[in-house]
C-alpha cells in the first residue's frame, strides 16, 4: 500500500508488453487491486521459500517503487536471484544500484518513467551479462563486507580523535 508506494506501478500496468506481479498482501490490497488490475497484473498472494524463489526466477526484472524502505533488503534479494532492479530513486536504492550497470532508478515523483526504466534495464546487455553482472553486486553486501566497512569507520574516528581532527 501506501508506504510501498505501489501506487508508482500504475504507468507499468498500463505499459502494453509488461506483465505485472505483485507479490505479498495487506490492508491496501483492495485498492490496489482495483488502482493496477486488468488482464497484465497477477497478485500472487504472500509467497514464501521456493513459492517466492521461484517468482524470483521467473521475473524478468524486479520494480521496487518505495521510497520508505530504508535499507533494501528485497533489493539485494532480486540481485542475488540474478535479476536488474528497477528502483524509485532513494539513498538506499542510490547506494545498492548506482554502480550496477544492469539496474535503473527513476525519480520517485515521476512514476512514469518506470516503463522507460525497465526497457533500457532488459535491453541494456544479454540476459547472461546482466545476471553476472548483478550476482557480483550484491557480493559487496555480504555480512563480512559490512562489517569490515563499519570497521573502517570506526578506524577512520579513532584516527581523527588521536590526531586532533
Amino acid at each position: 500500500g501506501q508506504e510501498k508506494g505501489l501506487e508508482r506501478l500504475v504507468p507499468l500496468s498500463r505499459t502494453p508488453g509488461i506483465h505485472l506481479v505483485v507479490v505479498g498482501e495487506g490492508p491496501d490490497e483492495k485498492n490496489l487491486r482495483a488502482l493496477l488490475g486488468g488482464p497484465s497484473v497477477t497478485f500472487t498472494g504472500p509467497l514464501l521459500g521456493d513459492e517466492l524463489a521461484d517468482a524470483y526466477a521467473g521475473a524478468d526484472v524486479f520494480v521496487f517503487p518505495s521510497i520508505t524502505d530504508s535499507l533494501g533488503l528485497v533489493i539485494l534479494e532480486a540481485l542475488a536471484a540474478g535479476m536488474p532492479v528497477v528502483a524509485a530513486r532513494t539513498a538506499a536504492s542510490v547506494e545498492l544500484l548506482s554502480s550496477c550497470p544492469a539496474s535503473r532508478l527513476f525519480p520517485a515523483e515521476a512514476p512514469e518513467l518506470a516503463p522507460k526504466m525497465v526497457a533500457e534495464a532488459l535491453g541494456s546487455m544479454s540476459v547472461q551479462e546482466r545476471t553476472a553482472i548483478v550476482r557480483a553486486r550484491v557480493s559487496d553486501f555480504t555480512w563480512a563486507a559490512a562489517t569490515e566497512g563499519l570497521l573502517e569507520h570506526y578506524r577512520a574516528g579513532v584516527a581523527a580523535a588521536r590526531t586532533g581532527r
